[in-house]
């Protein structure tokens, strides 16, 4: 129920309430009021029959009193006169309808009422005549006229009442919409365009009372919450534009290693292609071998160029948001190219599990890419007197913690047979700026843009490590459950 109703509500039954009050005792003060009026009618008729009766019965004789008492009872029509002993022996039509011991032991009383008995209002007038038993003169008047006019008021205040409530329930109505239920409507309306992220329109209630207080109070609420949602919209494309160009930093890194580990490969197709190219322009080839020679000059630059291109590929700052369907496997093919010429200088052997399944996911692949060949580059320089470095790509259930429920994850895993990482380093791995190298030859950037990187596209890294056995960093990912 809306709070104007209840307002309604609640007016209305106090109103009736108040009312039905004013009834009741309205009630009583027409039966008081009809109480004191046949009193004083008994009282003024008592005076008169009292004095004519004792003057009758002594005169003309009790019938001639009791004929005078009909007469008079007949004449007023609303009250019964009638002659009563006040004895035990009298006979049942000379009895009083009150008790006989209470009106004995008031005989000195002019005067006896008896109030309300079965619907008739009694009075006693004592009598006393001379050589006679104690006797009275009995007034009875009946309640039915008041009971009529009772009843006439009653119908007349319930009416009334019932038009004075229903006028109540309609002003309380109009009042509780107007003061209470548009207001408290605009407020809710408000408060669901705040949730909604809508600060431009305010809350129109002008009033000034408690709900205007709350109101002008709600829309300097939500122009703060612009404002701080101005702010963090700025702080976050700030973070963003740091983020990105950290991880550029530290991709720009990761090619400047890679780019120096492969000149020597590069040098060895240039001489072949300058050594085959001198040999036909020099006339050293028969006519018959200048084509194989040509395949061979092309086979050669093919392979620098594709080496080239992946150094390329990996540097470009790209969009870090676009998203694109991308195959974990082809992946980590690439990156094993990539890392190949720092992995033979170190005599490190890079292999795939062949046990690895085809695992989709949807992601940015360069984003992917730099995570990979950060981490590969990583285990190469922990093996610096050569070892093995072995990828796996799998899919199944996993959660990022014992808290979180599990999802379909497809993951990598990149593991070497180096020294280990110690057990106090392991939570510090991932943390921004956190290196064990030597000064100059890392900035500890590396596993931290990693691992940002994937929480960006909703998975993250795990690290499993022992001491003297190697280390294993494995990238979780959402799987792609899109058809591709």
């Amino acid at each position: 129920m809306r709070l104007a109703q209840k307002f309604t509500l609640a007016l209305v039954v106090l109103v009736f309430a108040v009312l039905s009050v004013r009834a009741f005792y309205d009630a009583q003060r027409i039966v008081k009021r009809h109480l004191v009026e046949t009193i004083e009618t008994h009282h003024e008729l008592a005076e008169i029959t009292a004095t004519a009766v004792e003057r009758i019965w002594q005169q003309q004789g009790w019938e001639a009193a009791l004929a005078f008492l009909d007469d008079v009872g007949a004449r007023r029509g609303d009250t019964t006169l009638r002659w009563i002993w006040l004895t035990d022996d009298a006979a049942p039509e000379f009895r009083p309808h009150a008790e006989l011991a209470t009106l004995r032991t008031r005989l000195d009383d002019e005067l006896v009422v008896d109030l309300e008995r079965d619907g008739v209002v009694i009075t006693y007038r004592i009598v006393t005549l001379p050589d006679l038993p104690a006797g009275a003169i009995e007034f009875a008047r009946t309640t039915e006229d008041r009971d009529a006019s009772l009843t006439r008021e009653l119908a007349t205040l319930v009416v009334a009442n019932l038009v004075l409530v229903l006028l109540y329930a309609l002003l309380a109505t109009r009042l509780g919409d107007r003061l209470v239920g548009r207001p408290i409507a605009e407020l809710v309306a408000h408060a669901r365009r705040v949730g909604e992220g809508r600060f431009d329109e305010p809350a129109r209630v002008y009033g000034q009372d408690e709900i205007g207080e709350l109101a002008r109070e709600m829309n300097t609420m939500a122009d703060h919450l612009a404002a701080e949602r101005a702010r963090a919209e700025r702080e976050y494309e700030a973070r963003v534009a740091v983020e990105a160009q950290l991880a550029h930093a530290d991709r720009l890194a990761t090619v400047g290693r890679l780019s120096a580990a492969i000149v020597h490969d590069v040098a060895t197709p240039l001489n072949v292609i300058l050594g085959r190219a001198a040999m036909i322009v020099d006339g050293d080839v028969p006519p018959e071998g200048i084509v194989p020679n040509a395949e061979k000059i092309t086979q050669q630059t093919e392979r620098i160029t594709k080496m080239i291109r992946s150094i390329l590929d990996l540097s470009r700052n790209d969009d870090a948001r676009a998203r694109a369907p991308v195959n974990l496997e082809a992946l980590v093919e690439e990156t094993i190219e990539l890392i190949r010429p720092l992995a033979r200088k170190a005599n490190v052997e890079t292999t795939i599990d062949p046990s690895s399944t085809f695992a989709p996911c949807r992601g940015n692949a360069q984003q992917l890419l730099q995570v990979l060949t950060n981490v590969a580059t990583n285990a190469i320089q922990a093996m610096p007197a050569g070892g093995n470095l072995r990828f796996f790509v799998g899919s199944g259930d996993a959660a990022p913690n014992a808290d979180a429920p599990e999802q379909r994850i497809v993951y990598v895993e990149v593991e070497d047979d180096g020294p280990g990482i110690p057990e106090e380093h392991r939570e510090d791995v991932f943390q921004p700026f956190f290196t064990t190298k030597p000064p100059g030859e890392g900035t500890g950037l590396g596993l931290g843009v990693c691992q940002h990187i994937a929480k960006e596209h909703a998975g993250w890294m795990q690290l499993d490590s022992e001491v003297g056995r190697g280390t294993k960093i494995t990238l979780f990912l959402p799987r792609d459950e899109e058809p591709t």
